[in-house]
């Protein structure tokens, strides 16, 4: 807050200084050209000082410095959601009996609309009280209008989750020119009335909006005749780059629409679908996506359903050069033969593949006593064709199973995987194990990596020198702690180590050992009093996080002491001895 401060006392109107932020508009400030305030003459400083402030700080500045109000209105009025927009409306409709003229009330709404560049309409988090406020004020303000002007000119993103029609109809208010995204929900148990009203916000969209580059709206059913074929004139009339929506959406004539999309590079499909899904996904994407060449731009691709679906889409989309793939998987079983073949497949995309993310559930549906109990199905072998795509730099694998699993995954498969991606920047790898009581589920969160011990660290920092990103679930940091790899220079790139609740009884040892490897590691841990443990065990009885604790402090107390060593000259300062010694003590 201090800089703010100077900002606001150094400010006369004897030179002027143009800001320009990025998507916003030119902003003049006016600043004396003394040496305390020179500094302030760089916008880019303005601007990162402006950055940093909250909302309430924000407003304090807007308000006592006259010079300084647009740019700090600007960074204020930024970005509102289904609260905040009342704010604005109120500068026409708020208080009764305004003296100001409905014609200065529109001009000074105007200025700070045109500030706006971000609007998100959640109304399903609103109370039934303020949504039917909302939509009063916004009903008034559409009747007050003077002129045909819209009512956020300047709005680039538009986000809403609606519960009615009439939450889609207000959400259509705010489309204009200038937006760039559009992500919607529309939430109902029943959409078959939906169907016109879809089709007339997307029609609107394509006739309003034909700049806009990102579009994401999950509303689409098989009842949605009209809002499909809108649908598809929107991805033929604009240039999407991307696109997210219903499985049910991606319907032969949508997926060639997309298909054709010269600018598309991300493609993002949710909601799990059912088997029929699946087996109607099948057939239209190898009748129309098999057809011509189509998705020549695609580069991400993110699915949420399960390995029925998700294979033959890969499929019909194997000459693509995907850079980014996620998937999102629920299966009834991880013993079923698609789901074992879906990763036999994905390295067809070893060439350009850089990124993979892999999120499983078992939900063991079958199982004759519908507890989901049974024994786990998942070996950690089926993931091994994986090691083909040796160009990944980035791994994420979640595993959430119903069963009592028990994952065969120890040093060697770090070991192996290390050596297939040497350029990984960020690795992942997290399971949860379900069982029928607490204590089977602790005992099987701990057996379910048994083999897994810090010297798979010692594989890592060896084979994959640039890795800045560190997750497991489950770390052996027991005696005995393993020598690093003879001759392993310490890497400074891994910043981020997360150990999950992982078993540990020597903290100084397991800190020396981590230093050798990555020397500015910050360990964090699931092991708090803080979180709350699902897992069975208490806090009382969860002593793994304390120690994880210590560990982070005697890594820091290494760093510190090692920059206090580089310059012994400020030991000889009794103020910083001092704080070097209370450091220490305190840890």
């Amino acid at each position: 807050m201090p800089l703010a401060r100077m900002i606001i006392n150094s400010t006369t109107t004897t030179m002027q200084l143009i800001l320009t932020r990025s998507a916003m508009h030119t902003l003049t400030i006016d600043v004396r050209p003394r040496a305390s305030t020179r500094a302030f003459l760089i916008p880019e400083l303005v601007h990162l000082i402006l950055d940093k402030l909250d909302s309430n700080t924000l407003a304090n500045v807007a308000r006592i410095a006259r010079s300084f109000h647009l740019p700090a209105a600007s960074y204020l009025w930024n970005e509102l959601d289904q609260l905040t927009v009342d704010n604005l409306l109120n500068l026409v409709i708020g208080a009764e009996g305004q003296a100001n003229s409905i014609e200065d009330r529109w001009d000074r709404f105007n200025i700070y609309a045109s500030l706006v560049r971000s609007l998100t309409l959640n109304f399903d988090e609103m109370p039934t009280a303020h949504s039917l406020h909302l939509m009063h004020s916004l009903n008034t303000l559409a009747s007050l209008r003077i002129s045909n002007d819209l009512l956020l000119h300047s709005l680039r993103a538009l986000e809403f989750r609606a519960l009615s029609v009439d939450h889609l109809s207000a959400a259509a208010l705010f489309i204009c020119p200038a937006l760039e995204r559009v992500a919607g929900n529309c939430i109902a148990s029943t959409r078959d009335e939906w169907d016109m009203h879809i089709a007339g916000f997307l029609h609107k969209v394509q006739r309003s909006a034909p700049g806009i580059k990102e579009f994401e709206l999950y509303a689409f059913r098989e009842s949605n005749t009209l809002a499909l074929s809108a649908l598809t004139s929107l991805i033929k009339a604009t240039r999407l780059r991307s696109f997210e929506s219903d499985f049910m959406a991606f319907q032969p004539t949508v997926v060639h629409a997309l298909g054709q999309s010269s600018m598309l590079t991300s493609l993002v499909l949710g909601d799990t679908g059912s088997d029929d899904d699946g087996a109607a996904l099948e057939r239209l994407m190898f009748s129309t996506s098999m057809q011509a060449r189509s998705f020549v731009s695609l580069s991400s691709l993110n699915l949420e359903t399960h390995s029925g679906v998700v294979l033959p889409l890969l499929l019909a989309l194997r000459n693509v050069q995907l850079r980014d793939l996620s998937i999102k998987l629920v299966e009834k079983t991880f013993s079923s033969a698609v789901f074992k073949t879906l990763f036999s497949f994905i390295p067809e995309f070893a060439s350009t593949l850089l990124s993979c993310r892999v999120d499983i559930s078992e939900t063991l549906e079958d199982e004759e006593d519908g507890e989901g109990t049974g024994e786990g199905t998942l070996e950690w072998t089926t993931f091994a064709p994986l090691y083909k795509c040796s160009n990944l730099t980035s791994f994420s694998c979640n595993i959430d199973s119903e069963a009592d699993l028990d994952l065969d995954f120890g040093d060697a498969d770090i070991q192996l995987l290390s050596q297939a991606w040497p350029d990984l920047t960020s690795l992942a790898i997290t399971w949860v194990s379900k069982a029928s009581s607490a204590q089977a589920i602790r005992d099987s969160r701990l057996a379910c990596a048994s083999g897994l011990t810090l010297a798979s660290f010692g594989y890592l920092a060896e084979n994959c020198a640039r890795l800045e990103e560190l997750e497991m679930s489950y770390i052996h940091a027991k005696a005995p702690i393993p020598c690093p790899p003879a001759g392993l220079p310490a890497s400074s790139t891994l910043t981020d180590l997360h150990v999950g609740r992982s078993e540990i009884d020597c903290p100084i040892t397991v800190a020396l050992y981590l230093r050798l490897l990555w020397p500015n590691a910050v360990v964090t841990h699931s092991s708090t009093t803080e979180t709350d443990n699902n897992s069975g065990t208490t806090d009382a009885d969860d002593c793994r996080g304390p120690r994880w604790d210590e560990v982070n402090k005697m890594l820091f107390v290494m760093r510190y002491a090692e920059v206090v060593g580089t310059h012994t000259r400020v030991l000889s300062d009794e103020r910083t001895l001092s704080a070097v010694v209370n450091t220490i003590r305190d840890w």
